[in-house]
Protein backbone atom coordinates (compact mmCIF):
# COMPACT_ATOMS: atom_id res chain seq x y z
CA UNK A 1 0.00 0.00 0.00
CA UNK A 2 3.38 2.35 0.88
CA UNK A 3 4.14 1.64 -2.81
CA UNK A 4 1.02 2.64 -4.31
CA UNK A 5 0.77 6.05 -2.20
CA UNK A 6 4.40 6.66 -2.98
CA UNK A 7 4.12 5.92 -6.49
CA UNK A 8 1.25 8.01 -6.60
CA UNK A 9 2.28 10.89 -4.74
CA UNK A 10 5.73 11.09 -7.17
CA UNK A 11 3.11 11.00 -10.16
CA UNK A 12 1.22 14.04 -9.07
CA UNK A 13 4.77 15.79 -8.09
CA UNK A 14 6.51 14.95 -11.41
CA UNK A 15 3.60 15.43 -13.71
CA UNK A 16 0.64 17.82 -12.54
CA UNK A 17 3.03 20.43 -10.38
CA UNK A 18 4.96 21.75 -13.27
CA UNK A 19 1.44 21.68 -15.29
CA UNK A 20 0.12 23.67 -12.97
CA UNK A 21 3.07 25.68 -11.67
CA UNK A 22 2.98 27.25 -15.33
CA UNK A 23 -0.43 28.58 -14.77
CA UNK A 24 0.65 30.16 -11.50
CA UNK A 25 -1.26 27.80 -9.12
CA UNK A 26 1.12 27.56 -5.96
CA UNK A 27 0.58 24.87 -3.14
CA UNK A 28 0.40 25.48 0.51
CA UNK A 29 0.52 22.62 3.11
CA UNK A 30 0.40 22.50 6.83
CA UNK A 31 2.46 19.71 8.42
CA UNK A 32 6.05 18.92 9.72
CA UNK A 33 7.46 20.31 6.65
CA UNK A 34 8.81 23.91 6.85
CA UNK A 35 6.73 25.99 3.78
CA UNK A 36 9.30 27.23 1.82
CA UNK A 37 6.95 27.85 -1.66
CA UNK A 38 7.33 31.11 -3.32
CA UNK A 39 9.77 33.87 -4.00
CA UNK A 40 13.64 33.88 -3.14
CA UNK A 41 16.89 36.14 -3.84
CA UNK A 42 19.58 33.77 -3.97
CA UNK A 43 23.42 35.08 -3.45
CA UNK A 44 26.40 33.08 -4.26
CA UNK A 45 30.19 33.85 -5.79
CA UNK A 46 31.63 32.63 -9.09
CA UNK A 47 34.54 32.98 -10.61
CA UNK A 48 34.51 35.20 -13.82
CA UNK A 49 36.94 34.56 -17.29
CA UNK A 50 39.12 36.68 -15.59
CA UNK A 51 39.30 34.44 -12.18
CA UNK A 52 37.81 36.79 -9.93
CA UNK A 53 35.40 36.22 -7.61
CA UNK A 54 31.98 38.53 -8.15
CA UNK A 55 28.54 38.02 -6.07
CA UNK A 56 25.99 36.55 -8.21
CA UNK A 57 22.18 37.38 -7.84
CA UNK A 58 19.49 34.82 -8.57
CA UNK A 59 15.72 35.46 -8.16
CA UNK A 60 14.33 31.97 -7.83
CA UNK A 61 9.98 30.55 -8.03
CA UNK A 62 9.60 27.72 -5.85
CA UNK A 63 6.96 25.35 -5.64
CA UNK A 64 6.51 22.50 -2.90
CA UNK A 65 4.60 19.65 -2.60
CA UNK A 66 5.20 18.01 0.66
CA UNK A 67 9.05 17.13 0.95
CA UNK A 68 9.40 17.77 -2.87
CA UNK A 69 10.96 21.18 -4.10
CA UNK A 70 10.81 22.13 -7.28
CA UNK A 71 12.15 25.62 -9.09
CA UNK A 72 12.98 28.13 -11.74
CA UNK A 73 15.91 30.53 -11.52
CA UNK A 74 16.97 33.40 -13.29
CA UNK A 75 20.13 35.07 -12.44
CA UNK A 76 19.90 39.17 -12.20
CA UNK A 77 23.81 40.16 -13.14
CA UNK A 78 25.48 39.91 -15.99
CA UNK A 79 24.03 37.50 -18.71
CA UNK A 80 20.56 36.36 -17.52
CA UNK A 81 20.60 32.52 -16.99
CA UNK A 82 18.07 30.42 -16.30
CA UNK A 83 18.17 27.78 -14.15
CA UNK A 84 16.13 24.51 -12.77
CA UNK A 85 15.66 23.16 -9.36
CA UNK A 86 14.91 20.17 -7.79
CA UNK A 87 15.19 19.56 -3.59
CA UNK A 88 13.61 17.68 -1.43
CA UNK A 89 12.80 18.56 2.26
CA UNK A 90 14.80 16.53 4.90
CA UNK A 91 14.00 17.63 8.47
CA UNK A 92 15.05 21.42 8.12
CA UNK A 93 17.76 21.06 5.13
CA UNK A 94 17.34 21.15 1.84
CA UNK A 95 19.07 19.06 -0.83
CA UNK A 96 18.81 19.53 -4.19
CA UNK A 97 20.48 19.91 -7.65
CA UNK A 98 20.30 22.77 -10.17
CA UNK A 99 20.66 22.58 -14.29
CA UNK A 100 21.35 25.12 -16.77
CA UNK A 101 17.91 25.59 -18.61
CA UNK A 102 19.03 24.20 -22.15
CA UNK A 103 22.15 22.93 -21.93
CA UNK A 104 23.94 19.27 -21.73
CA UNK A 105 27.03 20.21 -20.73
CA UNK A 106 28.90 19.52 -17.34
CA UNK A 107 29.67 23.40 -16.51
CA UNK A 108 26.16 25.05 -15.67
CA UNK A 109 24.29 22.26 -12.96
CA UNK A 110 25.21 21.68 -9.52
CA UNK A 111 24.39 20.54 -6.24
CA UNK A 112 23.22 22.68 -3.01
CA UNK A 113 22.69 22.05 0.91
CA UNK A 114 20.35 24.59 2.20
CA UNK A 115 19.81 24.81 6.14
CA UNK A 116 16.51 26.33 5.83
CA UNK A 117 15.70 28.61 9.05
CA UNK A 118 12.72 27.85 12.00
CA UNK A 119 10.91 30.72 11.06
CA UNK A 120 10.96 29.93 7.29
CA UNK A 121 12.49 32.88 5.78
CA UNK A 122 16.28 32.45 4.61
CA UNK A 123 18.26 29.32 4.33
CA UNK A 124 21.81 29.34 4.38
CA UNK A 125 24.56 26.49 3.04
CA UNK A 126 26.69 25.65 0.29
CA UNK A 127 26.17 24.99 -3.85
CA UNK A 128 29.12 23.24 -5.42
CA UNK A 129 29.30 22.86 -9.40
CA UNK A 130 31.83 22.14 -12.47
CA UNK A 131 33.18 25.26 -14.17
CA UNK A 132 34.05 26.27 -17.82
CA UNK A 133 36.11 28.92 -17.15
CA UNK A 134 38.39 27.60 -14.28
CA UNK A 135 37.69 23.88 -15.59
CA UNK A 136 38.06 23.58 -11.85
CA UNK A 137 34.89 22.21 -9.01
CA UNK A 138 33.99 25.54 -7.59
CA UNK A 139 31.94 26.12 -4.34
CA UNK A 140 30.48 29.14 -2.68
CA UNK A 141 28.44 29.97 0.37
CA UNK A 142 25.25 30.05 -1.19
CA UNK A 143 22.74 32.49 0.84
CA UNK A 144 18.58 32.75 0.19
CA UNK A 145 15.98 35.48 1.41
CA UNK A 146 12.45 34.72 0.98
CA UNK A 147 10.52 37.46 -0.70
CA UNK A 148 7.53 39.04 -0.07
CA UNK A 149 5.08 40.63 -2.54
CA UNK A 150 2.55 43.04 -1.78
Amino acid sequence: MNFIISFLGSLLANLLIPVLSVIGIRFKFSGSFPRIYGDWVARYTEPTEKRISEEIEETIEIYQFLNNVYGIGITKKGPDRKFLYRAKIKRNALDGIYKKSGTKQLGGQGVFQLKISSDDKSMSGYCVWYDNDTDKIEYSKYEWEKIYKN
